[in-house]
């Protein structure tokens, strides 16, 4: 069983609009000197299916603006993702109101029943970012592994 004690994290959530998301992690990690690989961006992800989520260590946004933002203003792309999913709309022209669009009462529920792993995700996440140096993509990737053997989220459609 997973213990949830981490060192010291802050947790900062953003008043700005999600594309302009980087402002809001700049101004934190430099108010509280805090280095990019240090960081654990949450956002939600297309390329993950709703229910499911990754965690990522740098590499490219995929077009996110909001995670192109926050690696431009930190000049770099070091930290590590918590790639929520969302799923892709079935027509690719409809990804911009796809991702504006308020969730179902049916994603809600979902979303509600993942919570706690999706918790314990991020207090392992930041566990692992607080070892020391050394083996954090192998601990990662086997994180990655154990999240893709969780059974899918099971919730009843209604209407």
């Amino acid at each position: 069983v997973y213990q949830r004690r981490v060192r010291e994290a802050v947790v900062s959530t953003q008043s700005t609009g999600m594309n302009v998301s980087g402002k809001s992690v700049l101004k934190a990690t430099a108010t509280l000197d805090i280095s990019p690989q240090n960081v654990l961006l949450l956002h939600d992800e297309l390329d993950v299916p709703l229910g499911k989520f990754k965690v990522k260590h740098g590499g490219s946004a995929n077009g996110h603006n909001g995670v192109v933002d926050t690696q431009e203003r930190l000049k770099s792309n070091e930290m590590k993702r918590l790639r929520i999913g969302i799923g892709r709309p079935s027509n690719k022209e409809d990804v911009r109101d796809y991702v504006l669009e308020d969730f179902t009462k049916n994603e809600r529920s979902l979303l509600g029943a993942m919570r706690e792993s999706l918790i314990d995700t991020v207090y392992q996440t930041l566990a692992i970012m607080l070892t020391p140096p050394g083996g954090h993509e192998a601990r990662l990737t086997a994180l990655n592994a154990a999240l893709e053997a969780l059974p899918e989220w099971v919730y009843e459609l209604s209407g």
